[in-house]
């Protein structure tokens, strides 16, 4: 197994990521010995190698948003095991509508333009006051992963306050996962003519978290959960108006 050097005799053994070459199982063994005997001692052990998660990101609007607006939906992923993105991953985009069997479009050239990891829509495509969820699934040879995006049109005649809700990860872009060793930090960026409007946010996955207003919100690492995802809503206000996004 050429991850471990010839001849490597030091006590810790490291093997820094990406493995190359790790999809099957591996036999490491040690053998130690006091210096001028002639008896050692040696131990074995089985790694098997698994494939790191694909991590994948769907950004856009999301929640309620006006009738007019064109939807852009960007996804990224990243594997872990192929850094260099060597190997092509296949990608597949889908619209679900809340009052499923009925379909997001009509006619099947008439769904906007999907040009690999990006979708863009056209709101007039789409209908009124019914939740459109979108989803991309990103595949590689082992594995896939999904990530999704709903959005819910609304008349601009009825001049709701809209928004969306972005990380705030201090220079430079956000990584597609957060470290929850690391607070997270939200903030609701209004889309013009909701300038004015304010926001409440709330965390149903955390029942220690009381509904909060403002424009920003912290989530501290002692109340993230350690894995899986968490789902953040904000409901953005203006007068009798309101949106809500996720």
């Amino acid at each position: 197994w050429n991850a471990i050097p010839t001849g490597y005799n030091k006590k810790d053994l490291v093997i820094p990521g990406p493995i190359i070459g790790s999809s099957t199982p591996k036999s490491v063994s040690v053998t130690a010995k006091f210096a001028g005997a002639d008896v050692n001692t040696s131990m074995a052990i089985m790694l098997i190698p698994m494939s790191s998660p694909l991590g994948v990101r769907l950004r856009g609007p999301s929640g309620d948003i006006p009738d007019s607006r064109t939807i852009v939906l960007n996804a990224s992923a990243v594997d872990p095991g192929d850094p260099q993105g060597t190997t092509p991953l296949s990608v597949t985009w889908e619209c679900v509508r809340a009052d499923f069997p009925q379909t997001c479009f009509t006619g099947i050239n008439n769904s906007g333009n999907q040009d690999g990891m990006t979708w863009t829509v056209p709101a007039s495509l789409l209908t009124p006051d019914i939740e459109h969820t979108f989803r991309v699934t990103v595949k590689r040879a082992s594995d896939n992963a999904t990530a999704s995006d709903s959005v819910t049109l609304k008349p601009t005649t009825a001049k709701i306050p809209t928004g969306c809700i972005r990380r705030v990860c201090g220079v430079g872009a956000c990584p597609p996962r957060h470290n929850v060793d690391d607070s997270l930090a939200l903030t609701m960026a209004l889309d013009p003519g909701s300038e004015g409007a304010t926001t409440t946010w709330s965390f149903d996955q955390i029942p220690s978290l009381a509904p909060a207003t403002g424009q920003d919100f912290t989530i501290t690492p002692g109340n993230l959960p350690k894995s899986g995802f968490v789902t953040v809503k904000a409901v953005v206000a203006q007068g009798s108006a309101q949106s809500t996004t996720r």
